[in-house]
């Protein structure tokens, strides 16, 4: 039977639904979707401007921060909503590769249906994926690989028929991309690549080398502008604060202050230089992502080193690239295109940017591009009747990649069986230990968490950090608790609010247990402190209420008659708390 359009995007629809069916019912991860979601569910007043001109950060990404709004705007946050939104991007992104995926057959001469529904296939179950697609902070990497991918075939699309409205397309795409995370940038050099080797007629051929690379060059001019526009209104929203950017001069400039990958070190251990040292990093850790994307297991949600050997497969993976360079066709275009949207990657692990140096999610785009190469490679050979040796290979291929996605998005349904897997294949990674305490916590079992966070060592600059404190107040140690919380003030870094936070619960119990009444007052009085600079810091009224409620404790019935009038003002209208603020505030004299 022949197989048709509707028969292919069913399949197609039927496989990624089922394959990540277990990831809809996975909670909140707490790493960054916690925060995030409460954030947005704790904000009253926000607007999209916002989000647009944040004013200051690492990232300018207002397209995925506005899908976040909408999520709040229109069902809650609620997880497993949200979970399916991520599941509907990669299922579109899917159906994106395929319809490229039968351009590119068309013109390598294959109408068929079979080369792109393999093709879209290997990519939608690919287990590399699940990451990027059960983590709800994942989304930017799902967000931008769609408008990668449309960048990619309205471009094709404009190489193919020549009408301008398909480059106009392709840009507006690009841009969009570049909104939506910044790794869309790096689909430029691919871009070039593809009309460079569309550019294979006699009278291209015959020109000198720099005048055959004239046209693909003149292809970049719109998505330069849109480039430029980009950056120009990342500087403009981010008022010339552009941490982002300020890392990426300092991971240049400044080489021997980057981490190095631990196993890379022990490996090379001769090498002396810095810069030495960068060049190895990159190269194994570029050899570790090829070797990834081939083979994806095992799957870590928490990678932090490269095991060894991995820098001579990134020897080899350079040479291919220049190979590559050289072959100057469709295959080789895509896959050095594929190696520039993953080489973003390697800026993230040497700067210590992210929650892991190395993470699944980075090659999600670089899978995409790097399945439209393979099957571009192999256009002909499974399907000619002659291979079925090959063709054996790839149905055992997907079944395979469908297993593994399906088991591991079991695995992102419970943080704690993530955690304990994380832990288990990188024991050296504390964020991950903490991840784990938090699950376990969750669930009740909190001498195990207790355990777990009393030898775990972070990083100050890391808010987990804090949790070792809870073992303290957990354990009644509450002036160990409160001191280091204190020490910890003098240089807060952003979690200035967090620790005044703490404080504050910290000191309730210690009111509650102070031996004279004087100390309870002192105790009273510091907490009052506390939430009169995190009002001033959050502007959440919740805080005045708070305070109030010392304020009486306190016989401070002017204060806290202020304090309550003003959060009735303030709380929204269906806030629990507008109620019993106006009645205090009447009631106090």
């Amino acid at each position: 039977m022949k197989i048709k359009t509707w028969h292919a995007l069913a399949l197609l629809s039927c496989a990624v639904l089922v394959a990540y069916y277990p990831a809809l019912s996975a909670p909140l991860n707490t790493v960054d979707d916690v925060r995030l979601v409460n954030h947005l569910l704790n904000q009253e007043n926000f607007s999209w401007r916002d989000y647009l001109v944040p004013g200051s950060g690492s990232y300018y990404r207002p397209l995925i921060n506005s899908s976040f709004i909408l999520d709040r705007i229109l069902w809650g946050m609620e997880a497993p909503l949200m979970h399916l939104e991520n599941v509907i991007l990669h299922l579109i992104n899917t159906l994106l590769v395929f319809a490229l995926a039968r351009q590119l057959a068309c013109f390598l001469g294959r109408s068929g249906l079979g080369m792109p529904t393999v093709t879209a296939l290997i990519f939608g179950l690919h287990p590399i994926n699940v990451e990027a697609v059960a983590w709800i902070s994942g989304r930017a990497d799902l967000l931008a690989g769609t408008f990668v991918l449309l960048t990619l075939y309205c471009f094709w699309r404009y190489l193919s028929v020549g009408n301008l409205l398909w480059l106009l397309f392709a840009v507006f795409s690009f841009f969009l991309g570049c909104l939506a995370k910044e790794t869309a940038l790096f689909v430029l050099p691919g871009l070039f690549l593809l009309t460079w080797a569309r550019s294979s007629s006699p009278f291209f051929k015959a020109l000198p080398f720099w005048r055959s690379m004239l046209k693909p060059l003149l292809t970049q001019i719109p998505f330069a502008a849109a480039a430029t526009v980009y950056f120009l209104l990342r500087s403009w929203a981010l008022h010339g604060r552009d941490l982002g950017l300020r890392h990426v001069t300092r991971l240049a400039a400044v080489s021997d202050a980057l981490p190095v990958p631990h196993a890379v070190t022990e490996a090379q251990p001769f090498s002396l230089d810095p810069l030495l040292l960068k060049a190895e990093s990159l190269i194994a850790i570029s050899g570790f992502y090829a070797k990834k994307l081939f083979w994806p297991f095992p799957l870590n949600f928490g990678i932090i080193d490269v095991p060894d050997g991995y820098f001579w497969l990134g020897v080899v993976l350079l040479l291919t690239a220049i190979i590559l360079f050289r072959r100057h066709t469709i295959a080789s275009g895509l896959a050095l295109t594929a190696m520039s949207l993953g080489s973003i990657a390697l800026l993230v692990a040497l700067g210590g940017i992210s929650w892991t140096p190395i993470a699944e999610r980075y090659m999600y785009i670089p899978a995409a591009v790097l399945s439209l190469s393979c099957m571009s490679a192999a256009t002909g050979a499974v399907f000619s009747g002659s291979n079925r040796l090959l063709l054996g290979f790839v149905v055992a291929l997907i079944i395979l990649f469908f297993a593994g996605t399906f088991q591991r998005s079991l695995v992102w349904q419970d943080n704690g069986t993530l955690f304990a897997d994380t832990v288990e294949k990188s024991p050296g990674f504390a964020a991950a230990k903490n991840g784990l305490a938090l699950a376990l916590l969750a669930k009740g079992q909190n001498q195990k968490a207790y355990d777990i966070l009393r030898d775990l060592d972070l990083p100050d600059f890391q808010v987990a950090s804090l949790n070792r404190i809870m073992v303290l107040a957990a354990e009644g140690r509450l002036e160990e608790a409160r001191s280091l919380l204190l020490e910890r003030l003098q240089n807060p870094g952003p979690y200035e609010t967090t620790i005044h936070l703490k404080l504050v619960g910290i000191l309730e119990r210690m009111i509650n247990s102070a031996p004279t009444v004087q100390q309870a007052r002192e105790h009273q009085e510091e907490a009052v402190f506390y939430l009169h600079k995190v009002w001033k810091r959050t502007e959440d009224p919740f805080f005045l209420y708070r305070k109030g409620q010392f304020q009486i404790a306190l016989g401070d019935h002017s204060g806290a008659r202020e304090s309550f009038s003003l959060a009735a003002k303030l709380l929204p209208a269906d806030s629990m708390y507008r109620d019993p603020a106006r009645k205090l505030a009447h009631s106090i004299q």
